[in-house]
């Protein structure tokens, strides 16, 4: 510890105490969250430009005449609103967060001396309010956006991430029937609003895919998934639409992770065009490139950009399915008649590669 006073120059070459701070409480505060809040700050301009009073009368069913007061209902879209602006994922996070940020405070509606909400009324909410709740909000949101100009309408991006599905893997069990009868069963339980002459994405191989056999006993809708160089997990595809303009979500849908991509365009799609115009343009990288999808897409009168989906080579030469395997001597015949052996088979991933002698491709008659 050093006891002596520091004396420095500053900048100006005067002489300067070094200073010293502490909280010294007070009993009563002559100062307000309207004075602390600034003019520019992010939640006075939202709270501006996006009125969500409707939503006590549009909850009145949701809530009974006698009990004890809820959480205004307002205040809880409020509270999802700012976890997904602030990209705050955990709830326990977003209490906290609203508990120590004068901004949030002001938001919400609730002063210095208040207590905040628990995070659990929010979960609580998903449940009371259900569903239909949350997309209301969502399209409320999206027509603000159109009417402020920010949704050109123009051209849509489509794209799917994965989202890992809170699952042990020690859950998944074999289904008992087999892939064609469940993809069957699928068919018949989905949605309402889902054409079921849809067939984009469906039309591929199903038997062998060890996804299709077995399910997580805890969370059905979760299919195991895995890419090269990661450990396998169960998960699900958030598939999302926006408009190119300002990267505004116009359309979002939920699958399983071994449904293709392609499937779930003719939902986004209906989605979009059932609160904005059809767009004119799609882009999606090259997974979207099927014939299908390209077929569908040009049947609603919309421009595609993307790169055609490849088929079994990467090269895109000849497709996988133009070579003939013959079984009962392990080989493929090629397009021009020559024979392909097995040279090895991968145990990670069991797949097998066949391969031609280097003096025959040269000479071969389909080589150009």
């Amino acid at each position: 510890m050093y006891d002596s006073i520091i004396k420095f120059k500053n900048i100006s070459g005067g002489l300067i105490l070094q200073g010293s701070k502490s909280l010294e409480g007070q009993l009563f505060y002559q100062i307000s969250l309207e004075q602390l809040v600034p003019p520019d700050h992010l939640v006075r301009r939202l709270a501006e430009v996006l009125d969500i009073s409707w939503i006590r009368k549009a909850t009145v069913a949701a809530y009974s005449h006698t009990g004890r007061p809820s959480v205004d209902p307002v205040v809880i879209a409020k509270m999802m609103l700012l976890g997904f602006l602030y990209n705050i994922s955990s709830e326990r996070q977003l209490a906290r967060e609203i508990k120590v940020n004068l901004a949030y405070r002001w938001y919400l509606g609730y002063d210095l001396n208040e207590a905040v909400p628990n995070h659990s009324v929010l979960s609580k909410a998903r449940r009371r309010l259900g569903v239909e709740f949350f997309e209301h909000l969502f399209e409320y949101v999206l027509r603000r956006c159109s009417e402020e100009g920010l949704i050109s309408g123009e051209k849509l991006l489509i794209d799917s991430t994965i989202v890992q599905a809170d699952a042990s893997l020690d859950s998944i069990s074999s289904l008992r029937y087999r892939p064609a009868e469940y993809f069957e069963q699928l068919e018949q339980t989905a949605e309402p609003h889902i054409n079921k002459d849809n067939k984009l994405g469906h039309r591929r191989n199903r038997k062998n895919r060890s996804c299709d056999h077995r399910r997580s006993l805890t969370d059905q809708d979760a299919t195991l998934y895995r890419r090269n160089g990661q450990r396998k997990k169960l998960a699900y595809k958030a598939h999302i639409a926006a408009d190119s303009y300002k990267g505004v979500i116009t359309s979002v849908a939920v699958s399983s992770s071994s449904e293709d991509d392609t499937s779930v365009v003719p939902q986004l799609l209906s989605q979009h065009c059932d609160l904005l115009d059809k767009p004119k343009q799609v882009m999606a990288e090259s997974l979207y490139g099927s014939e299908e999808c390209l077929g569908y897409l040009q049947n609603e009168t919309i421009e595609t950009v993307t790169k055609q989906r490849a088929g079994g080579n990467k090269h895109g030469c000849f497709d996988k399915s133009k070579f003939r395997y013959v079984a009962n001597e392990d080989v493929y015949v090629r397009p021009a008649g020559q024979q392909l052996r097995r040279t090895r088979t991968q145990k990670t991933n069991c797949k097998a590669y066949y391969s031609g002698n280097k003096e025959t491709c040269r000479n071969c008659s389909l080589r150009n």
